[in-house]
């Protein structure tokens, strides 16, 4: 610790010798020490398929919902259970409902999806013309597509069908927004 004179003239200590940790952060207070993260918050392993399914009932309830957001905040999501539990935390899933009536909702959401993409696929040239606001929103997602980023293995192809799924995605939120 070296002493740095403060502007009302008292001393302020401040660590120069790097933490080891990138959760370290410069405490500049009178007296004051490094305060190292780590200690308070370590990194744990993340939330396996395995370990989402033992917290599930035998309804198709998520038990301890909480415990598990405190989980995925220390360990993140294991990439074989990510499909699964990003549902419920984005609010598509309640963790209180149970299999069957996730199952009824993901059919009902499935309904208004084909049916907004019905929507769009459904426009004239000429309706186009008279609504410019849609027309100009189309032709953004039409730049937008094409910039997804290319190094991404299911982008890297002009014709990937990941790319034609990105488009249909985007467009049918337009037709919910719009």
């Amino acid at each position: 610790l070296l002493p740095e004179p403060a502007a009302t003239g008292q001393v302020s200590m401040v660590n120069t010798k790097r933490s080891q940790s990138p959760l370290a952060l410069p405490v500049t207070e009178p007296g004051a020490t490094m305060v190292d993260l780590d200690k308070y918050f370590s990194r744990e392993d993340p939330v396996t398929l395995d370990e989402w399914r033992k917290e599930v009932d035998s309804q198709g309830r998520v038990r301890n919902m909480p415990h598990l957001r405190r989980r995925i905040f220390k360990g993140g999501i294991a990439p074989q259970a990510r499909a699964v539990i990003w549902k419920f935390l984005l609010g598509y899933h309640d963790p209180d409902a149970t299999q069957q009536e996730r199952d009824q909702h993901t059919a009902k959401r499935r309904e208004q999806y084909f049916a907004l993409q019905q929507q769009w696929q459904g426009l004239f040239p000429e309706q186009l013309k008279r609504h410019s606001l849609m027309s100009c929103r189309l032709e953004i997602i039409d730049k937008d597509v094409i910039r997804t980023d290319r190094t991404h293995p299911q982008f890297t192809a002009d014709n990937s069908p990941y790319l034609t799924s990105l488009e249909h995605i985007l467009r049918s939120y337009i037709m919910y927004n719009f």
